[in-house]
């Protein structure tokens, strides 16, 4: 619709008469069919909007009579004005106001008191008793005094007198409010007093004397019943349910319309909630506030008694008074403004208000304040015509014109696209300085957080695309939320849902028109669904629409503003609308959402809005009335197909099998963060299949799936084909496939476009919703993270402009480098593999970057220069900060003008001041890109710089603008180490930091300040967490908000340990708030995060060492896909080779061939590469050589290969054939580790399934497998005693030892570490070297089975890998520390009988019966560890624990071998034994032989 651009109609709103109202008669009754069948009843009114002047003076006049105050039939007003509390009066809170009052009363009654008594004894002869029953005048006086009048109340009526229900009675229904207020609003440190009254004209439906209404945090002056004259009630408090119950003389005649009038007064209130007080400072530097309002849910009442719940809507006419030099705002245009004789002394005016249409009280809106405006005049509303104006702070005028434009489209757009008109006659919408939410969406008078509404066409694209969605999401609450309203809040999604997808709607249609590129449902998935797929997978989520029964407090009524309300609803209402129209020829997909204009004439889904809106306007409404409504237009039963997805907690995971035909079945299971479930039958969810298939990527299909599991096949698959499901992610549910078929859409994913200029095979919407699902599937425990890692691969082969799978990836990329044990080595393949191949592509429609990469894709020069503007999409320009940004976290990248980071430090030093500038001298004009200030800052942040962080804390302090004043404050919070971060923090408290900042901030520097920000954080929190809720407002709002945070904190932590810190947490404050979702949340959270580690961390950072089997030659693979072969000696160490082996993880390396001339290496990218050890050089690569991630090799002879996988296959290679020699299923989850054992031909293998299998390489099939145990993973295996016993460790931290031949359950278990044993390798025929990830390196005896002793650790990092030289001189340790660490094992192979060992022995029997006679049995081995040199006190109490329980004689042997003795004797025998072959070494022999003589091999 065309922009009038005709000068807007403007209110003159002087301070002597009132505005000419020349616009013509607008009737606000709603009329029809309202369809509702709510028992309440609903105002309905007429109204004309045609003022002359004396019916503006007469309404004057009927106003001021409100205010006579009349004794004996004279007007004493005048005396009663001169009668009423002074201001400074209602300055002081309520409390201390009561305790004055008490206080002055008591000493009033002593007085009088001791007056009486003296004249008492001056008539009575001085006795103070005397008369004391008094006479018949003082009984008729008591009598008057103590007189009820009427009858005693009814039982109904004694119910309602001491309601104690947290909802209100409907036996009293309110019809419209006449609310007066004075607001004598001073400067920002002057308390100002609230003072007014409410006449609220209410309709009984049965006889009553008590009326229960709302009310909170003021003093109630007067109540009466039927006006300011009428009878006066009492009035009582409920603090828990925050009530007012009124009492009256006479009951309420039942269905006629009576006025309750109630007097009031509070102080302005602080926080952010309520009728509150928001501060700012002008350009000039001086200080200002303003008053305004956040009702929702819950806070009218804090501000006038009223029926405060959405269901009692009502009309609302309001007079303010105020100083008359501010501007007054509320819902419907002002119809007077006077200043008149009563309060011109005080220098104020009154502004009186039209009459709203029927409304919730948290609708209610009204500002008081300096503002200035722009106004677009619209062709919409009931006039036809109506004024959209934008105000804010007078400083902030520059920034109004692009929300004014943009509301001036959306508005009339949502009229076409609803067939509803806009129902009032002006728009409003205001920024506040100080405001908690992104926005508020008050009828008629939108208020937004400054940042929401305040940019300018010189913003970023970020935040112009923000500002536009957030005005049409407010826009959209006009109609959903305002004109048609929940019934209650356990249906908020009516309203949020909504306005959520509609925001959407309402940008394409209105702000697409003008600007076609901004593409706004092209980031609808990433920006919405993610979010809420994560939370509803929790067990503390829930339905759309919960039973109101539940919504029993504020704090319940205040979680349910969250993702499933918010994003799960709008996800939801677009599925639904997109199957709708799937075979729409007038919209089809993706018609109706890249292109303006479809209406209700052309949708069948909007047709049935149109319905619903009109049914129901003006009135409350449930999600049975939706459904309803729109199953007409659709044509199917969408009550029944949309109840589970209504009334049920979670979402479907549909699964896709393929059968040996190629036929294509699908089943669906309820989904969560701790795995599947079952699905029942005739609870199954219907789910809107959207496919496509390999053969036809381009066309969109659909299916239904309403039961447990399709009755027909899809389709048949051809062999090498790929099907994906939620195809364009229109669907509201995860999808799990086939490991082939995965590994296909990986392979798809990597296909451009054709040189024809056809789209890729897969839009970057679905490789999207791959990278979700697979990440989220690995997290529950539903498949490996290989498919995630395949996935992430593909982003280097996308377009630049293909923003959507970035989007998607990039938070879990920095997940996991929170979550990752070797985040050092995620951080360099991130970098190297992911961010700088994709930076290797050409700029966007630039020449190819030269051998130096001096032109990368991305730059943080002026795109304009490089890029045509043709080229600079909405997806090109997201993406470029975006890139950039993790570029400057994850890597120095190498260009012609240095890397990331140096360039976003040299463009930040170019903004300060020059070193000799005089003092005061402002800084330089800020002339980086608005789209790239972000990434600069933050890049910069993260150098390790107190200049720099002091530089950025300048410039924010400096900053007028919102947006870049929030960009560099949370830019701050990317400075690392701890000092910075509590710096940071305590900046947040600080005078300079605006409260509604401050969560953000929290939880922003403890996603981003690094590894160990979240912790370091949640230490400041514990501390300061009186401070913060003060900062806040101190009030219920505040302690929300401090449990948001604390829950947005403690959701960061993977270790367990810290979950008993949090539970103390939300503990210790459980009284701030009733509600135990945040603590359940971030327990669930935490959980999934520990859980997550434990299943993928050692495969996600899984990396291998291998000694050469003839030369001083080692050689280790790592995350980053590299391999590196050192040459090493007990001096010195030099690296032979380097070189990028595989595209993702190098997960094992071996020495093969028959001198060790070969070098394989195997990844997860499921290649194996032989690489030639005299030159490094690759020699073949046998890609796909399985269809999974590849996680463990071991030579089986000079031609030998064996390779397992996270799919639990074991492949046999022969280097003289191309092929596998055999390929086997052994294990049902992942392969951890493989053994060679050539005395017997045999490989053993160990995995995730907690079995162990034999595999006979003569008959190259599996002659043995062990039973499994999921609950207890097989990590690691060696060969023992002549192959008469197998050593295998687990997660448990347990070895268990098998008999050879006895496969079925282990001989023998051996406790003892305290945490996973990943690495056992054999050392001798009766000992062995085990690595664990407490990161420490023990030696043990097994059978009899003992602790012998710390070689060496890695402090606290998990050991992934062992290995030991042929002729086992040296031992290799690979950590997550990102080293290698070489060991010397000579001193285990001395042996010397001489005079030094009889004498240690000689000690050793003392000690050891010493022990035995105290009952320590752990001692012997704890003196011995203590020789060993074990690291610490803390790692020696945890070896020493295990080791008693070992030699106390724990083991859990059921063989009756020879081996197992577990006499003392035979202990005693096979220690003196085992300690002449290996003497442990001390301390000072390490360091003297050099034990580790060389820690950074990598």
């Amino acid at each position: 619709m065309a922009l009038d651009r005709t000068p807007p109609r403007q209110y003159t709103l002087s301070e002597e008469e009132e505005a000419p109202l020349n616009h013509e008669h607008v009737s606000l009754n709603p009329g029809g069919d309202n369809g509702s069948s709510h028992p309440r009843p609903q105002a309905v009114f007429n109204l004309d909007l045609d003022y002359s002047d004396d019916d503006a003076l007469l309404d004057w006049e009927q106003y001021a009579g409100m205010n006579r105050v009349r004794c004996c039939g004279l007007d004493c007003s005048a005396l009663a004005r001169r009668l009423r509390a002074p201001q400074w009066w209602w300055t002081y809170p309520k409390r201390q106001r009561r305790c004055i009052l008490g206080g002055a009363v008591c000493m009033a009654t002593l007085l009088l008191l001791l007056i009486a008594l003296a004249i008492a004894a001056a008539t009575h002869g001085g006795s103070p008793l005397a008369g004391r029953g008094g006479g018949a005048g003082g009984s008729d006086s008591g009598g008057a005094a103590a007189a009820a009048p009427g009858t005693p109340p009814t039982a109904e009526e004694a119910e309602l007198c001491s309601w104690g229900e947290f909802r209100l009675p409907d036996s009293v229904v309110p019809k419209q409010y006449n609310l007066t207020l004075d607001v004598p609003l001073k400067g920002p440190t002057e308390p100002t007093a609230v003072t007014g009254h409410v006449a609220i004209e209410v309709t009984a439906t049965k006889p009553t004397r008590c009326v229960v209404l709302h009310g909170s945090d003021m003093e109630i002056g007067e109540v009466r019943l039927g006006g300011p004259e009428g009878q006066q009630g009492t009035v009582s408090w409920e603090e828990g349910s925050e009530q007012l119950i009124l009492q009256f003389p006479r009951s309420l005649t039942p269905h006629t319309a009576e006025v309750v009038w109630l007097a009031f007064g509070y102080p302005l209130r602080g926080g952010l909630s309520g009728f509150y007080r928001s501060t700012y400072t002008a350009a000039d530097g001086s200080a200002h506030s303003l008053a305004t309002t956040q009702f929702e849910a819950n806070a009218a009442r804090t501000a006038f008694p009223c029926f405060d719940e959405p269901a009692f809507k009502a009309v609302f006419t309001l007079d303010v008074v105020a100083p008359k030099d501010l501007q007054v705002l509320s819902n419907s245009p002002p119809r007077a403004v006077h200043q008149h004789e009563h309060n011109e002394e005080h220098g104020a005016r009154s502004w009186h208000f039209q009459p709203t249409p029927p409304m919730s009280t948290y609708l209610v809106a009204f500002i008081v304040g300096e503002f200035a405006s722009t106004t677009r005049v619209v062709n919409a509303g009931p006039g036809g015509s109506l004024n959209v104006s934008v105000w804010g702070t007078p400083d902030r005028v520059g920034l109004l014109e692009y929300a004014a434009d943009t509301a001036a489209l959306v508005l009339p757009a949502y009229e076409a696209a609803l067939g509803v008109e806009f129902p009032l006659p002006k728009m409003d919408l205001v920024a506040i300085p100080d405001f908690a939410a992104g926005a508020m969406e008050n009828w008629g008078l939108v208020t937004y957080r400054e940042t929401a509404l305040l940019v300018s066409n010189a913003s970023s694209l970020l935040d112009r695309r923000y500002v536009s969605l957030v005005v049409a999401h407010e826009l959209a609450h006009q109609w959903f939320g305002n004109l048609v309203t929940t019934d209650f809040w356990g249906e908020l999604w009516l309203n949020e849902g909504f306005a959520s997808y509609f925001e959407f709607v309402g940008a394409t249609a209105g702000v697409a028109a003008a600007h076609p590129e901004a593409e706004f449902f092209s980031t609808f998935y990433t920006s919405t669904q993610p979010r809420a797929l994560f939370f509803d997978s929790k067990q503390s989520s829930h339905p759309l629409s919960v039973d109101p029964a539940q919504m029993n407090s504020t704090d319940v009524i205040e979680s349910m503003f969250d993702a499933v309300s918010y994003d799960k609803g709008a996800a939801v209402l677009r599925m639904l609308r997109a199957w709708a129209n799937r075979e729409s020829r007038d919209m089809p997909l993706p018609t109706y959402e890249t292109l303006p204009g479809a209406t209700p004439d052309q949708d069948p889904f909007l047709l049935g809005l149109q319905q619903y809106l009109r049914r129901s306007q003006y009135n409350n409404t449930h999600a049975s009335d939706l459904w309803s409504a729109l199953s007409g237009p659709l044509g199917i039963e969408t009550p029944l197909m949309m109840e589970a997805w209504t009334y049920r907690q979670g979402y479907p995971l549909v699964t896709l099998t393929v059968d040996k035909q190629g036929r294509v079945r699908l089943k669906q299971q309820p989904f969560a963060l701790q795995g599947a479930g079952k699905c029942v039958a005739g609870s199954a969810w219907w789910i809107p299949i959207s496919y496509t298939t390999s053969e036809e990527p381009a066309e969109l299909r659909w299916a239904e799936l309403d039961a447990c599991q399709s009755k027909q096949p899809l389709l048949t698959l051809s062999p090498g084909g790929w099907v994906k499901l939620n195809a364009q992610q229109l669907g509201f549910y995860r999808v799990q496939y086939p490991a082939d078929v995965w590994k296909a859409l990986a392979v798809a994913a990597r296909a451009g476009p054709s040189p024809g200029g056809a789209p890729p095979p897969l839009q970057g919407s679905d490789l999207a919703g791959l990278i979700e699902d697979a990440y989220t599937l690995a997290e529950a425990g539903e498949g490996g993270i290989s498919h995630f890692l395949d996935l992430l691969l593909a982003l280097e082969h996308r377009a630049p402009q293909d923003y959507e799978p970035w989007a998607a990836a990039l938070p879990y990329i920095y997940k996991l480098e929170r979550l990752l044990s070797c985040y050092t080595d995620w951080q360099r393949w991130v970098g190297d593999v992911l961010v700088h191949s994709f930076m290797q592509q050409p700029a966007y429609g630039a020449p190819a970057p030269d051998a130096s990469g001096s032109q990368p894709l991305f730059a943080f020069e002026q795109e304009g220069a490089r890029v045509p503007a043709s080229n600079q999409t909405m997806g090109y320009r997201l993406l470029r900060p975006a890139i950039l940004r993790a570029a400057g976290l994850f890597r120095d990248l190498a260009g012609g003008s240095g890397d990331v980071r140096t360039q976003a430090l040299t463009l930040l030093t170019a903004l300060e001041a020059p070193d000799d500038a005089p003092p005061g001298t402002p800084p330089p004009v800020n002339t980086l890109e608005a789209d790239i200030r972000s990434a600069v800052y933050q890049a910069a942040a993260r150098s390790d710089s107190w200049e720099v962080y002091h530089q950025l804390q300048e410039m924010y302090l400096v900053a007028r603008d919102p947006a870049e004043r929030e960009r560099l404050l949370l830019a701050l919070g990317y400075a690392p180490g701890a000092g910075r971060t509590n710096a940071t923090l305590d900046f947040g408290l600080g005078k300079d930091v605006r409260a509604q900042d401050v969560r953000t901030l929290i939880v922003s520097t403890a996603t981003n300040g690094g590894p160990a920000a979240a912790a370091t954080t949640w230490d400041w929190l514990r501390v300061y967490t009186e401070a913060l809720r003060d900062k806040l407002g101190g009030d219920d709002t505040a302690s929300q908000r401090v449990a948001q945070a604390a829950e947005g904190v403690a959701s960061l932590f993977s270790d367990r340990s810290r979950q008993a810190e949090v539970d103390a947490f939300f503990e210790q404050h459980e009284s701030w708030q009733s509600f135990p979702g945040y603590a359940q949340r971030a327990k669930e959270s935490i959980e999934a995060n520990a859980r997550w580690r434990e299943a993928h961390d050692a495969q996600a950072c899984a990396w291998d060492v291998d000694f050469h089997p003839t030369e001083l030659l080692v050689a280790s693979g790592v995350i980053d896909g590299h391999l590196e072969v050192h040459s090493f000696s007990r001096e010195a160490h030099e690296r032979r080779h380097k070189l990028r082996a595989h595209a993702t993880s190098c997960r094992a390396v071996r020495f093969a061939g028959g001198n060790g001339e070969l070098l394989y290496t195997a990844s997860t990218d499921q290649s194996i590469l032989a690489v030639d050890v005299a030159t490094g050089a690759a020699q073949a690569r046998k890609k796909d050589a399985h269809d999974a991630a590849i996680n463990r090799l071991a030579a089986t002879g000079p031609t030998g290969l064996a390779s397992g996988d996270d799919d639990g296959v074991v492949k046999l290679w022969d280097s003289r054939q191309a092929d596998e020699v055999a390929a086997l299923e052994p294990h049902s989850d992942y392969v951890a580790d493989l053994c060679y054992f050539p005395e017997k031909h045999c490989v053993l293998s160990v995995a995730g399934d907690g079995t162990l299998a034999v595999i006979d390489l003569r008959k190259n099939k599996i002659v043995a497998q062990s039973e499994g145990n999921a609950d207890d993973e097989l990590l690691s295996v060696a060969v023992l005693k002549g192959g008469s016993k197998v050593v295998c460790g687990s997660t448990s931290g347990v070895l268990n030892i098998w008999s050879w031949g006895y496969w079925n359950d282990c001989s023998d278990r051996f406790p003892g570490h305290p945490e996973s044993v990943t690495s056992v390798l054999r050392y001798d025929d009766e000992s062995v070297l085990t690595g664990s990830s407490d990161g420490l390196i023990r030696i043990l005896s097994i059978q009899p089975n003992m602790m012998l002793g710390v070689l060496g650790e890695h402090a606290d990092y998990p050991i992934e890998r062992l290995a030991m030289s042929a002729d086992r001189a040296f031992l290799a340790s690979a950590s997550h520390d990102n080293t290698v660490k070489l060991w010397d094992l000579s001193p285990l192979a001395d042996d010397d009988d001489g005079e030094e060992e009889e004498e240690e022995e000689a000690a050793e029997e003392e000690e050891a019966a010493e022990a035995r006679a105290a009952g320590d049995a752990g001692a012997e081995v704890e003196e011995e560890e203590k020789e060993a040199g074990s690291a610490g006190q803390q790692r020696q109490d945890g070896v020493a624990s295990a080791t008693a329980a070992a030699a106390a004689g724990g083991s859990d042997s059921d063989d009756s071998d020879a081996d197992s003795d577990s006499s003392g004797d035979a202990r005693k025998k096979g220690k003196k034994r085992l300690k002449g072959q290996h003497r442990i070494p001390s301390k000072k022999q390490q360091q003297k032989t050099g034990g580790n003589f060389f820690a950074g091999l990598l």
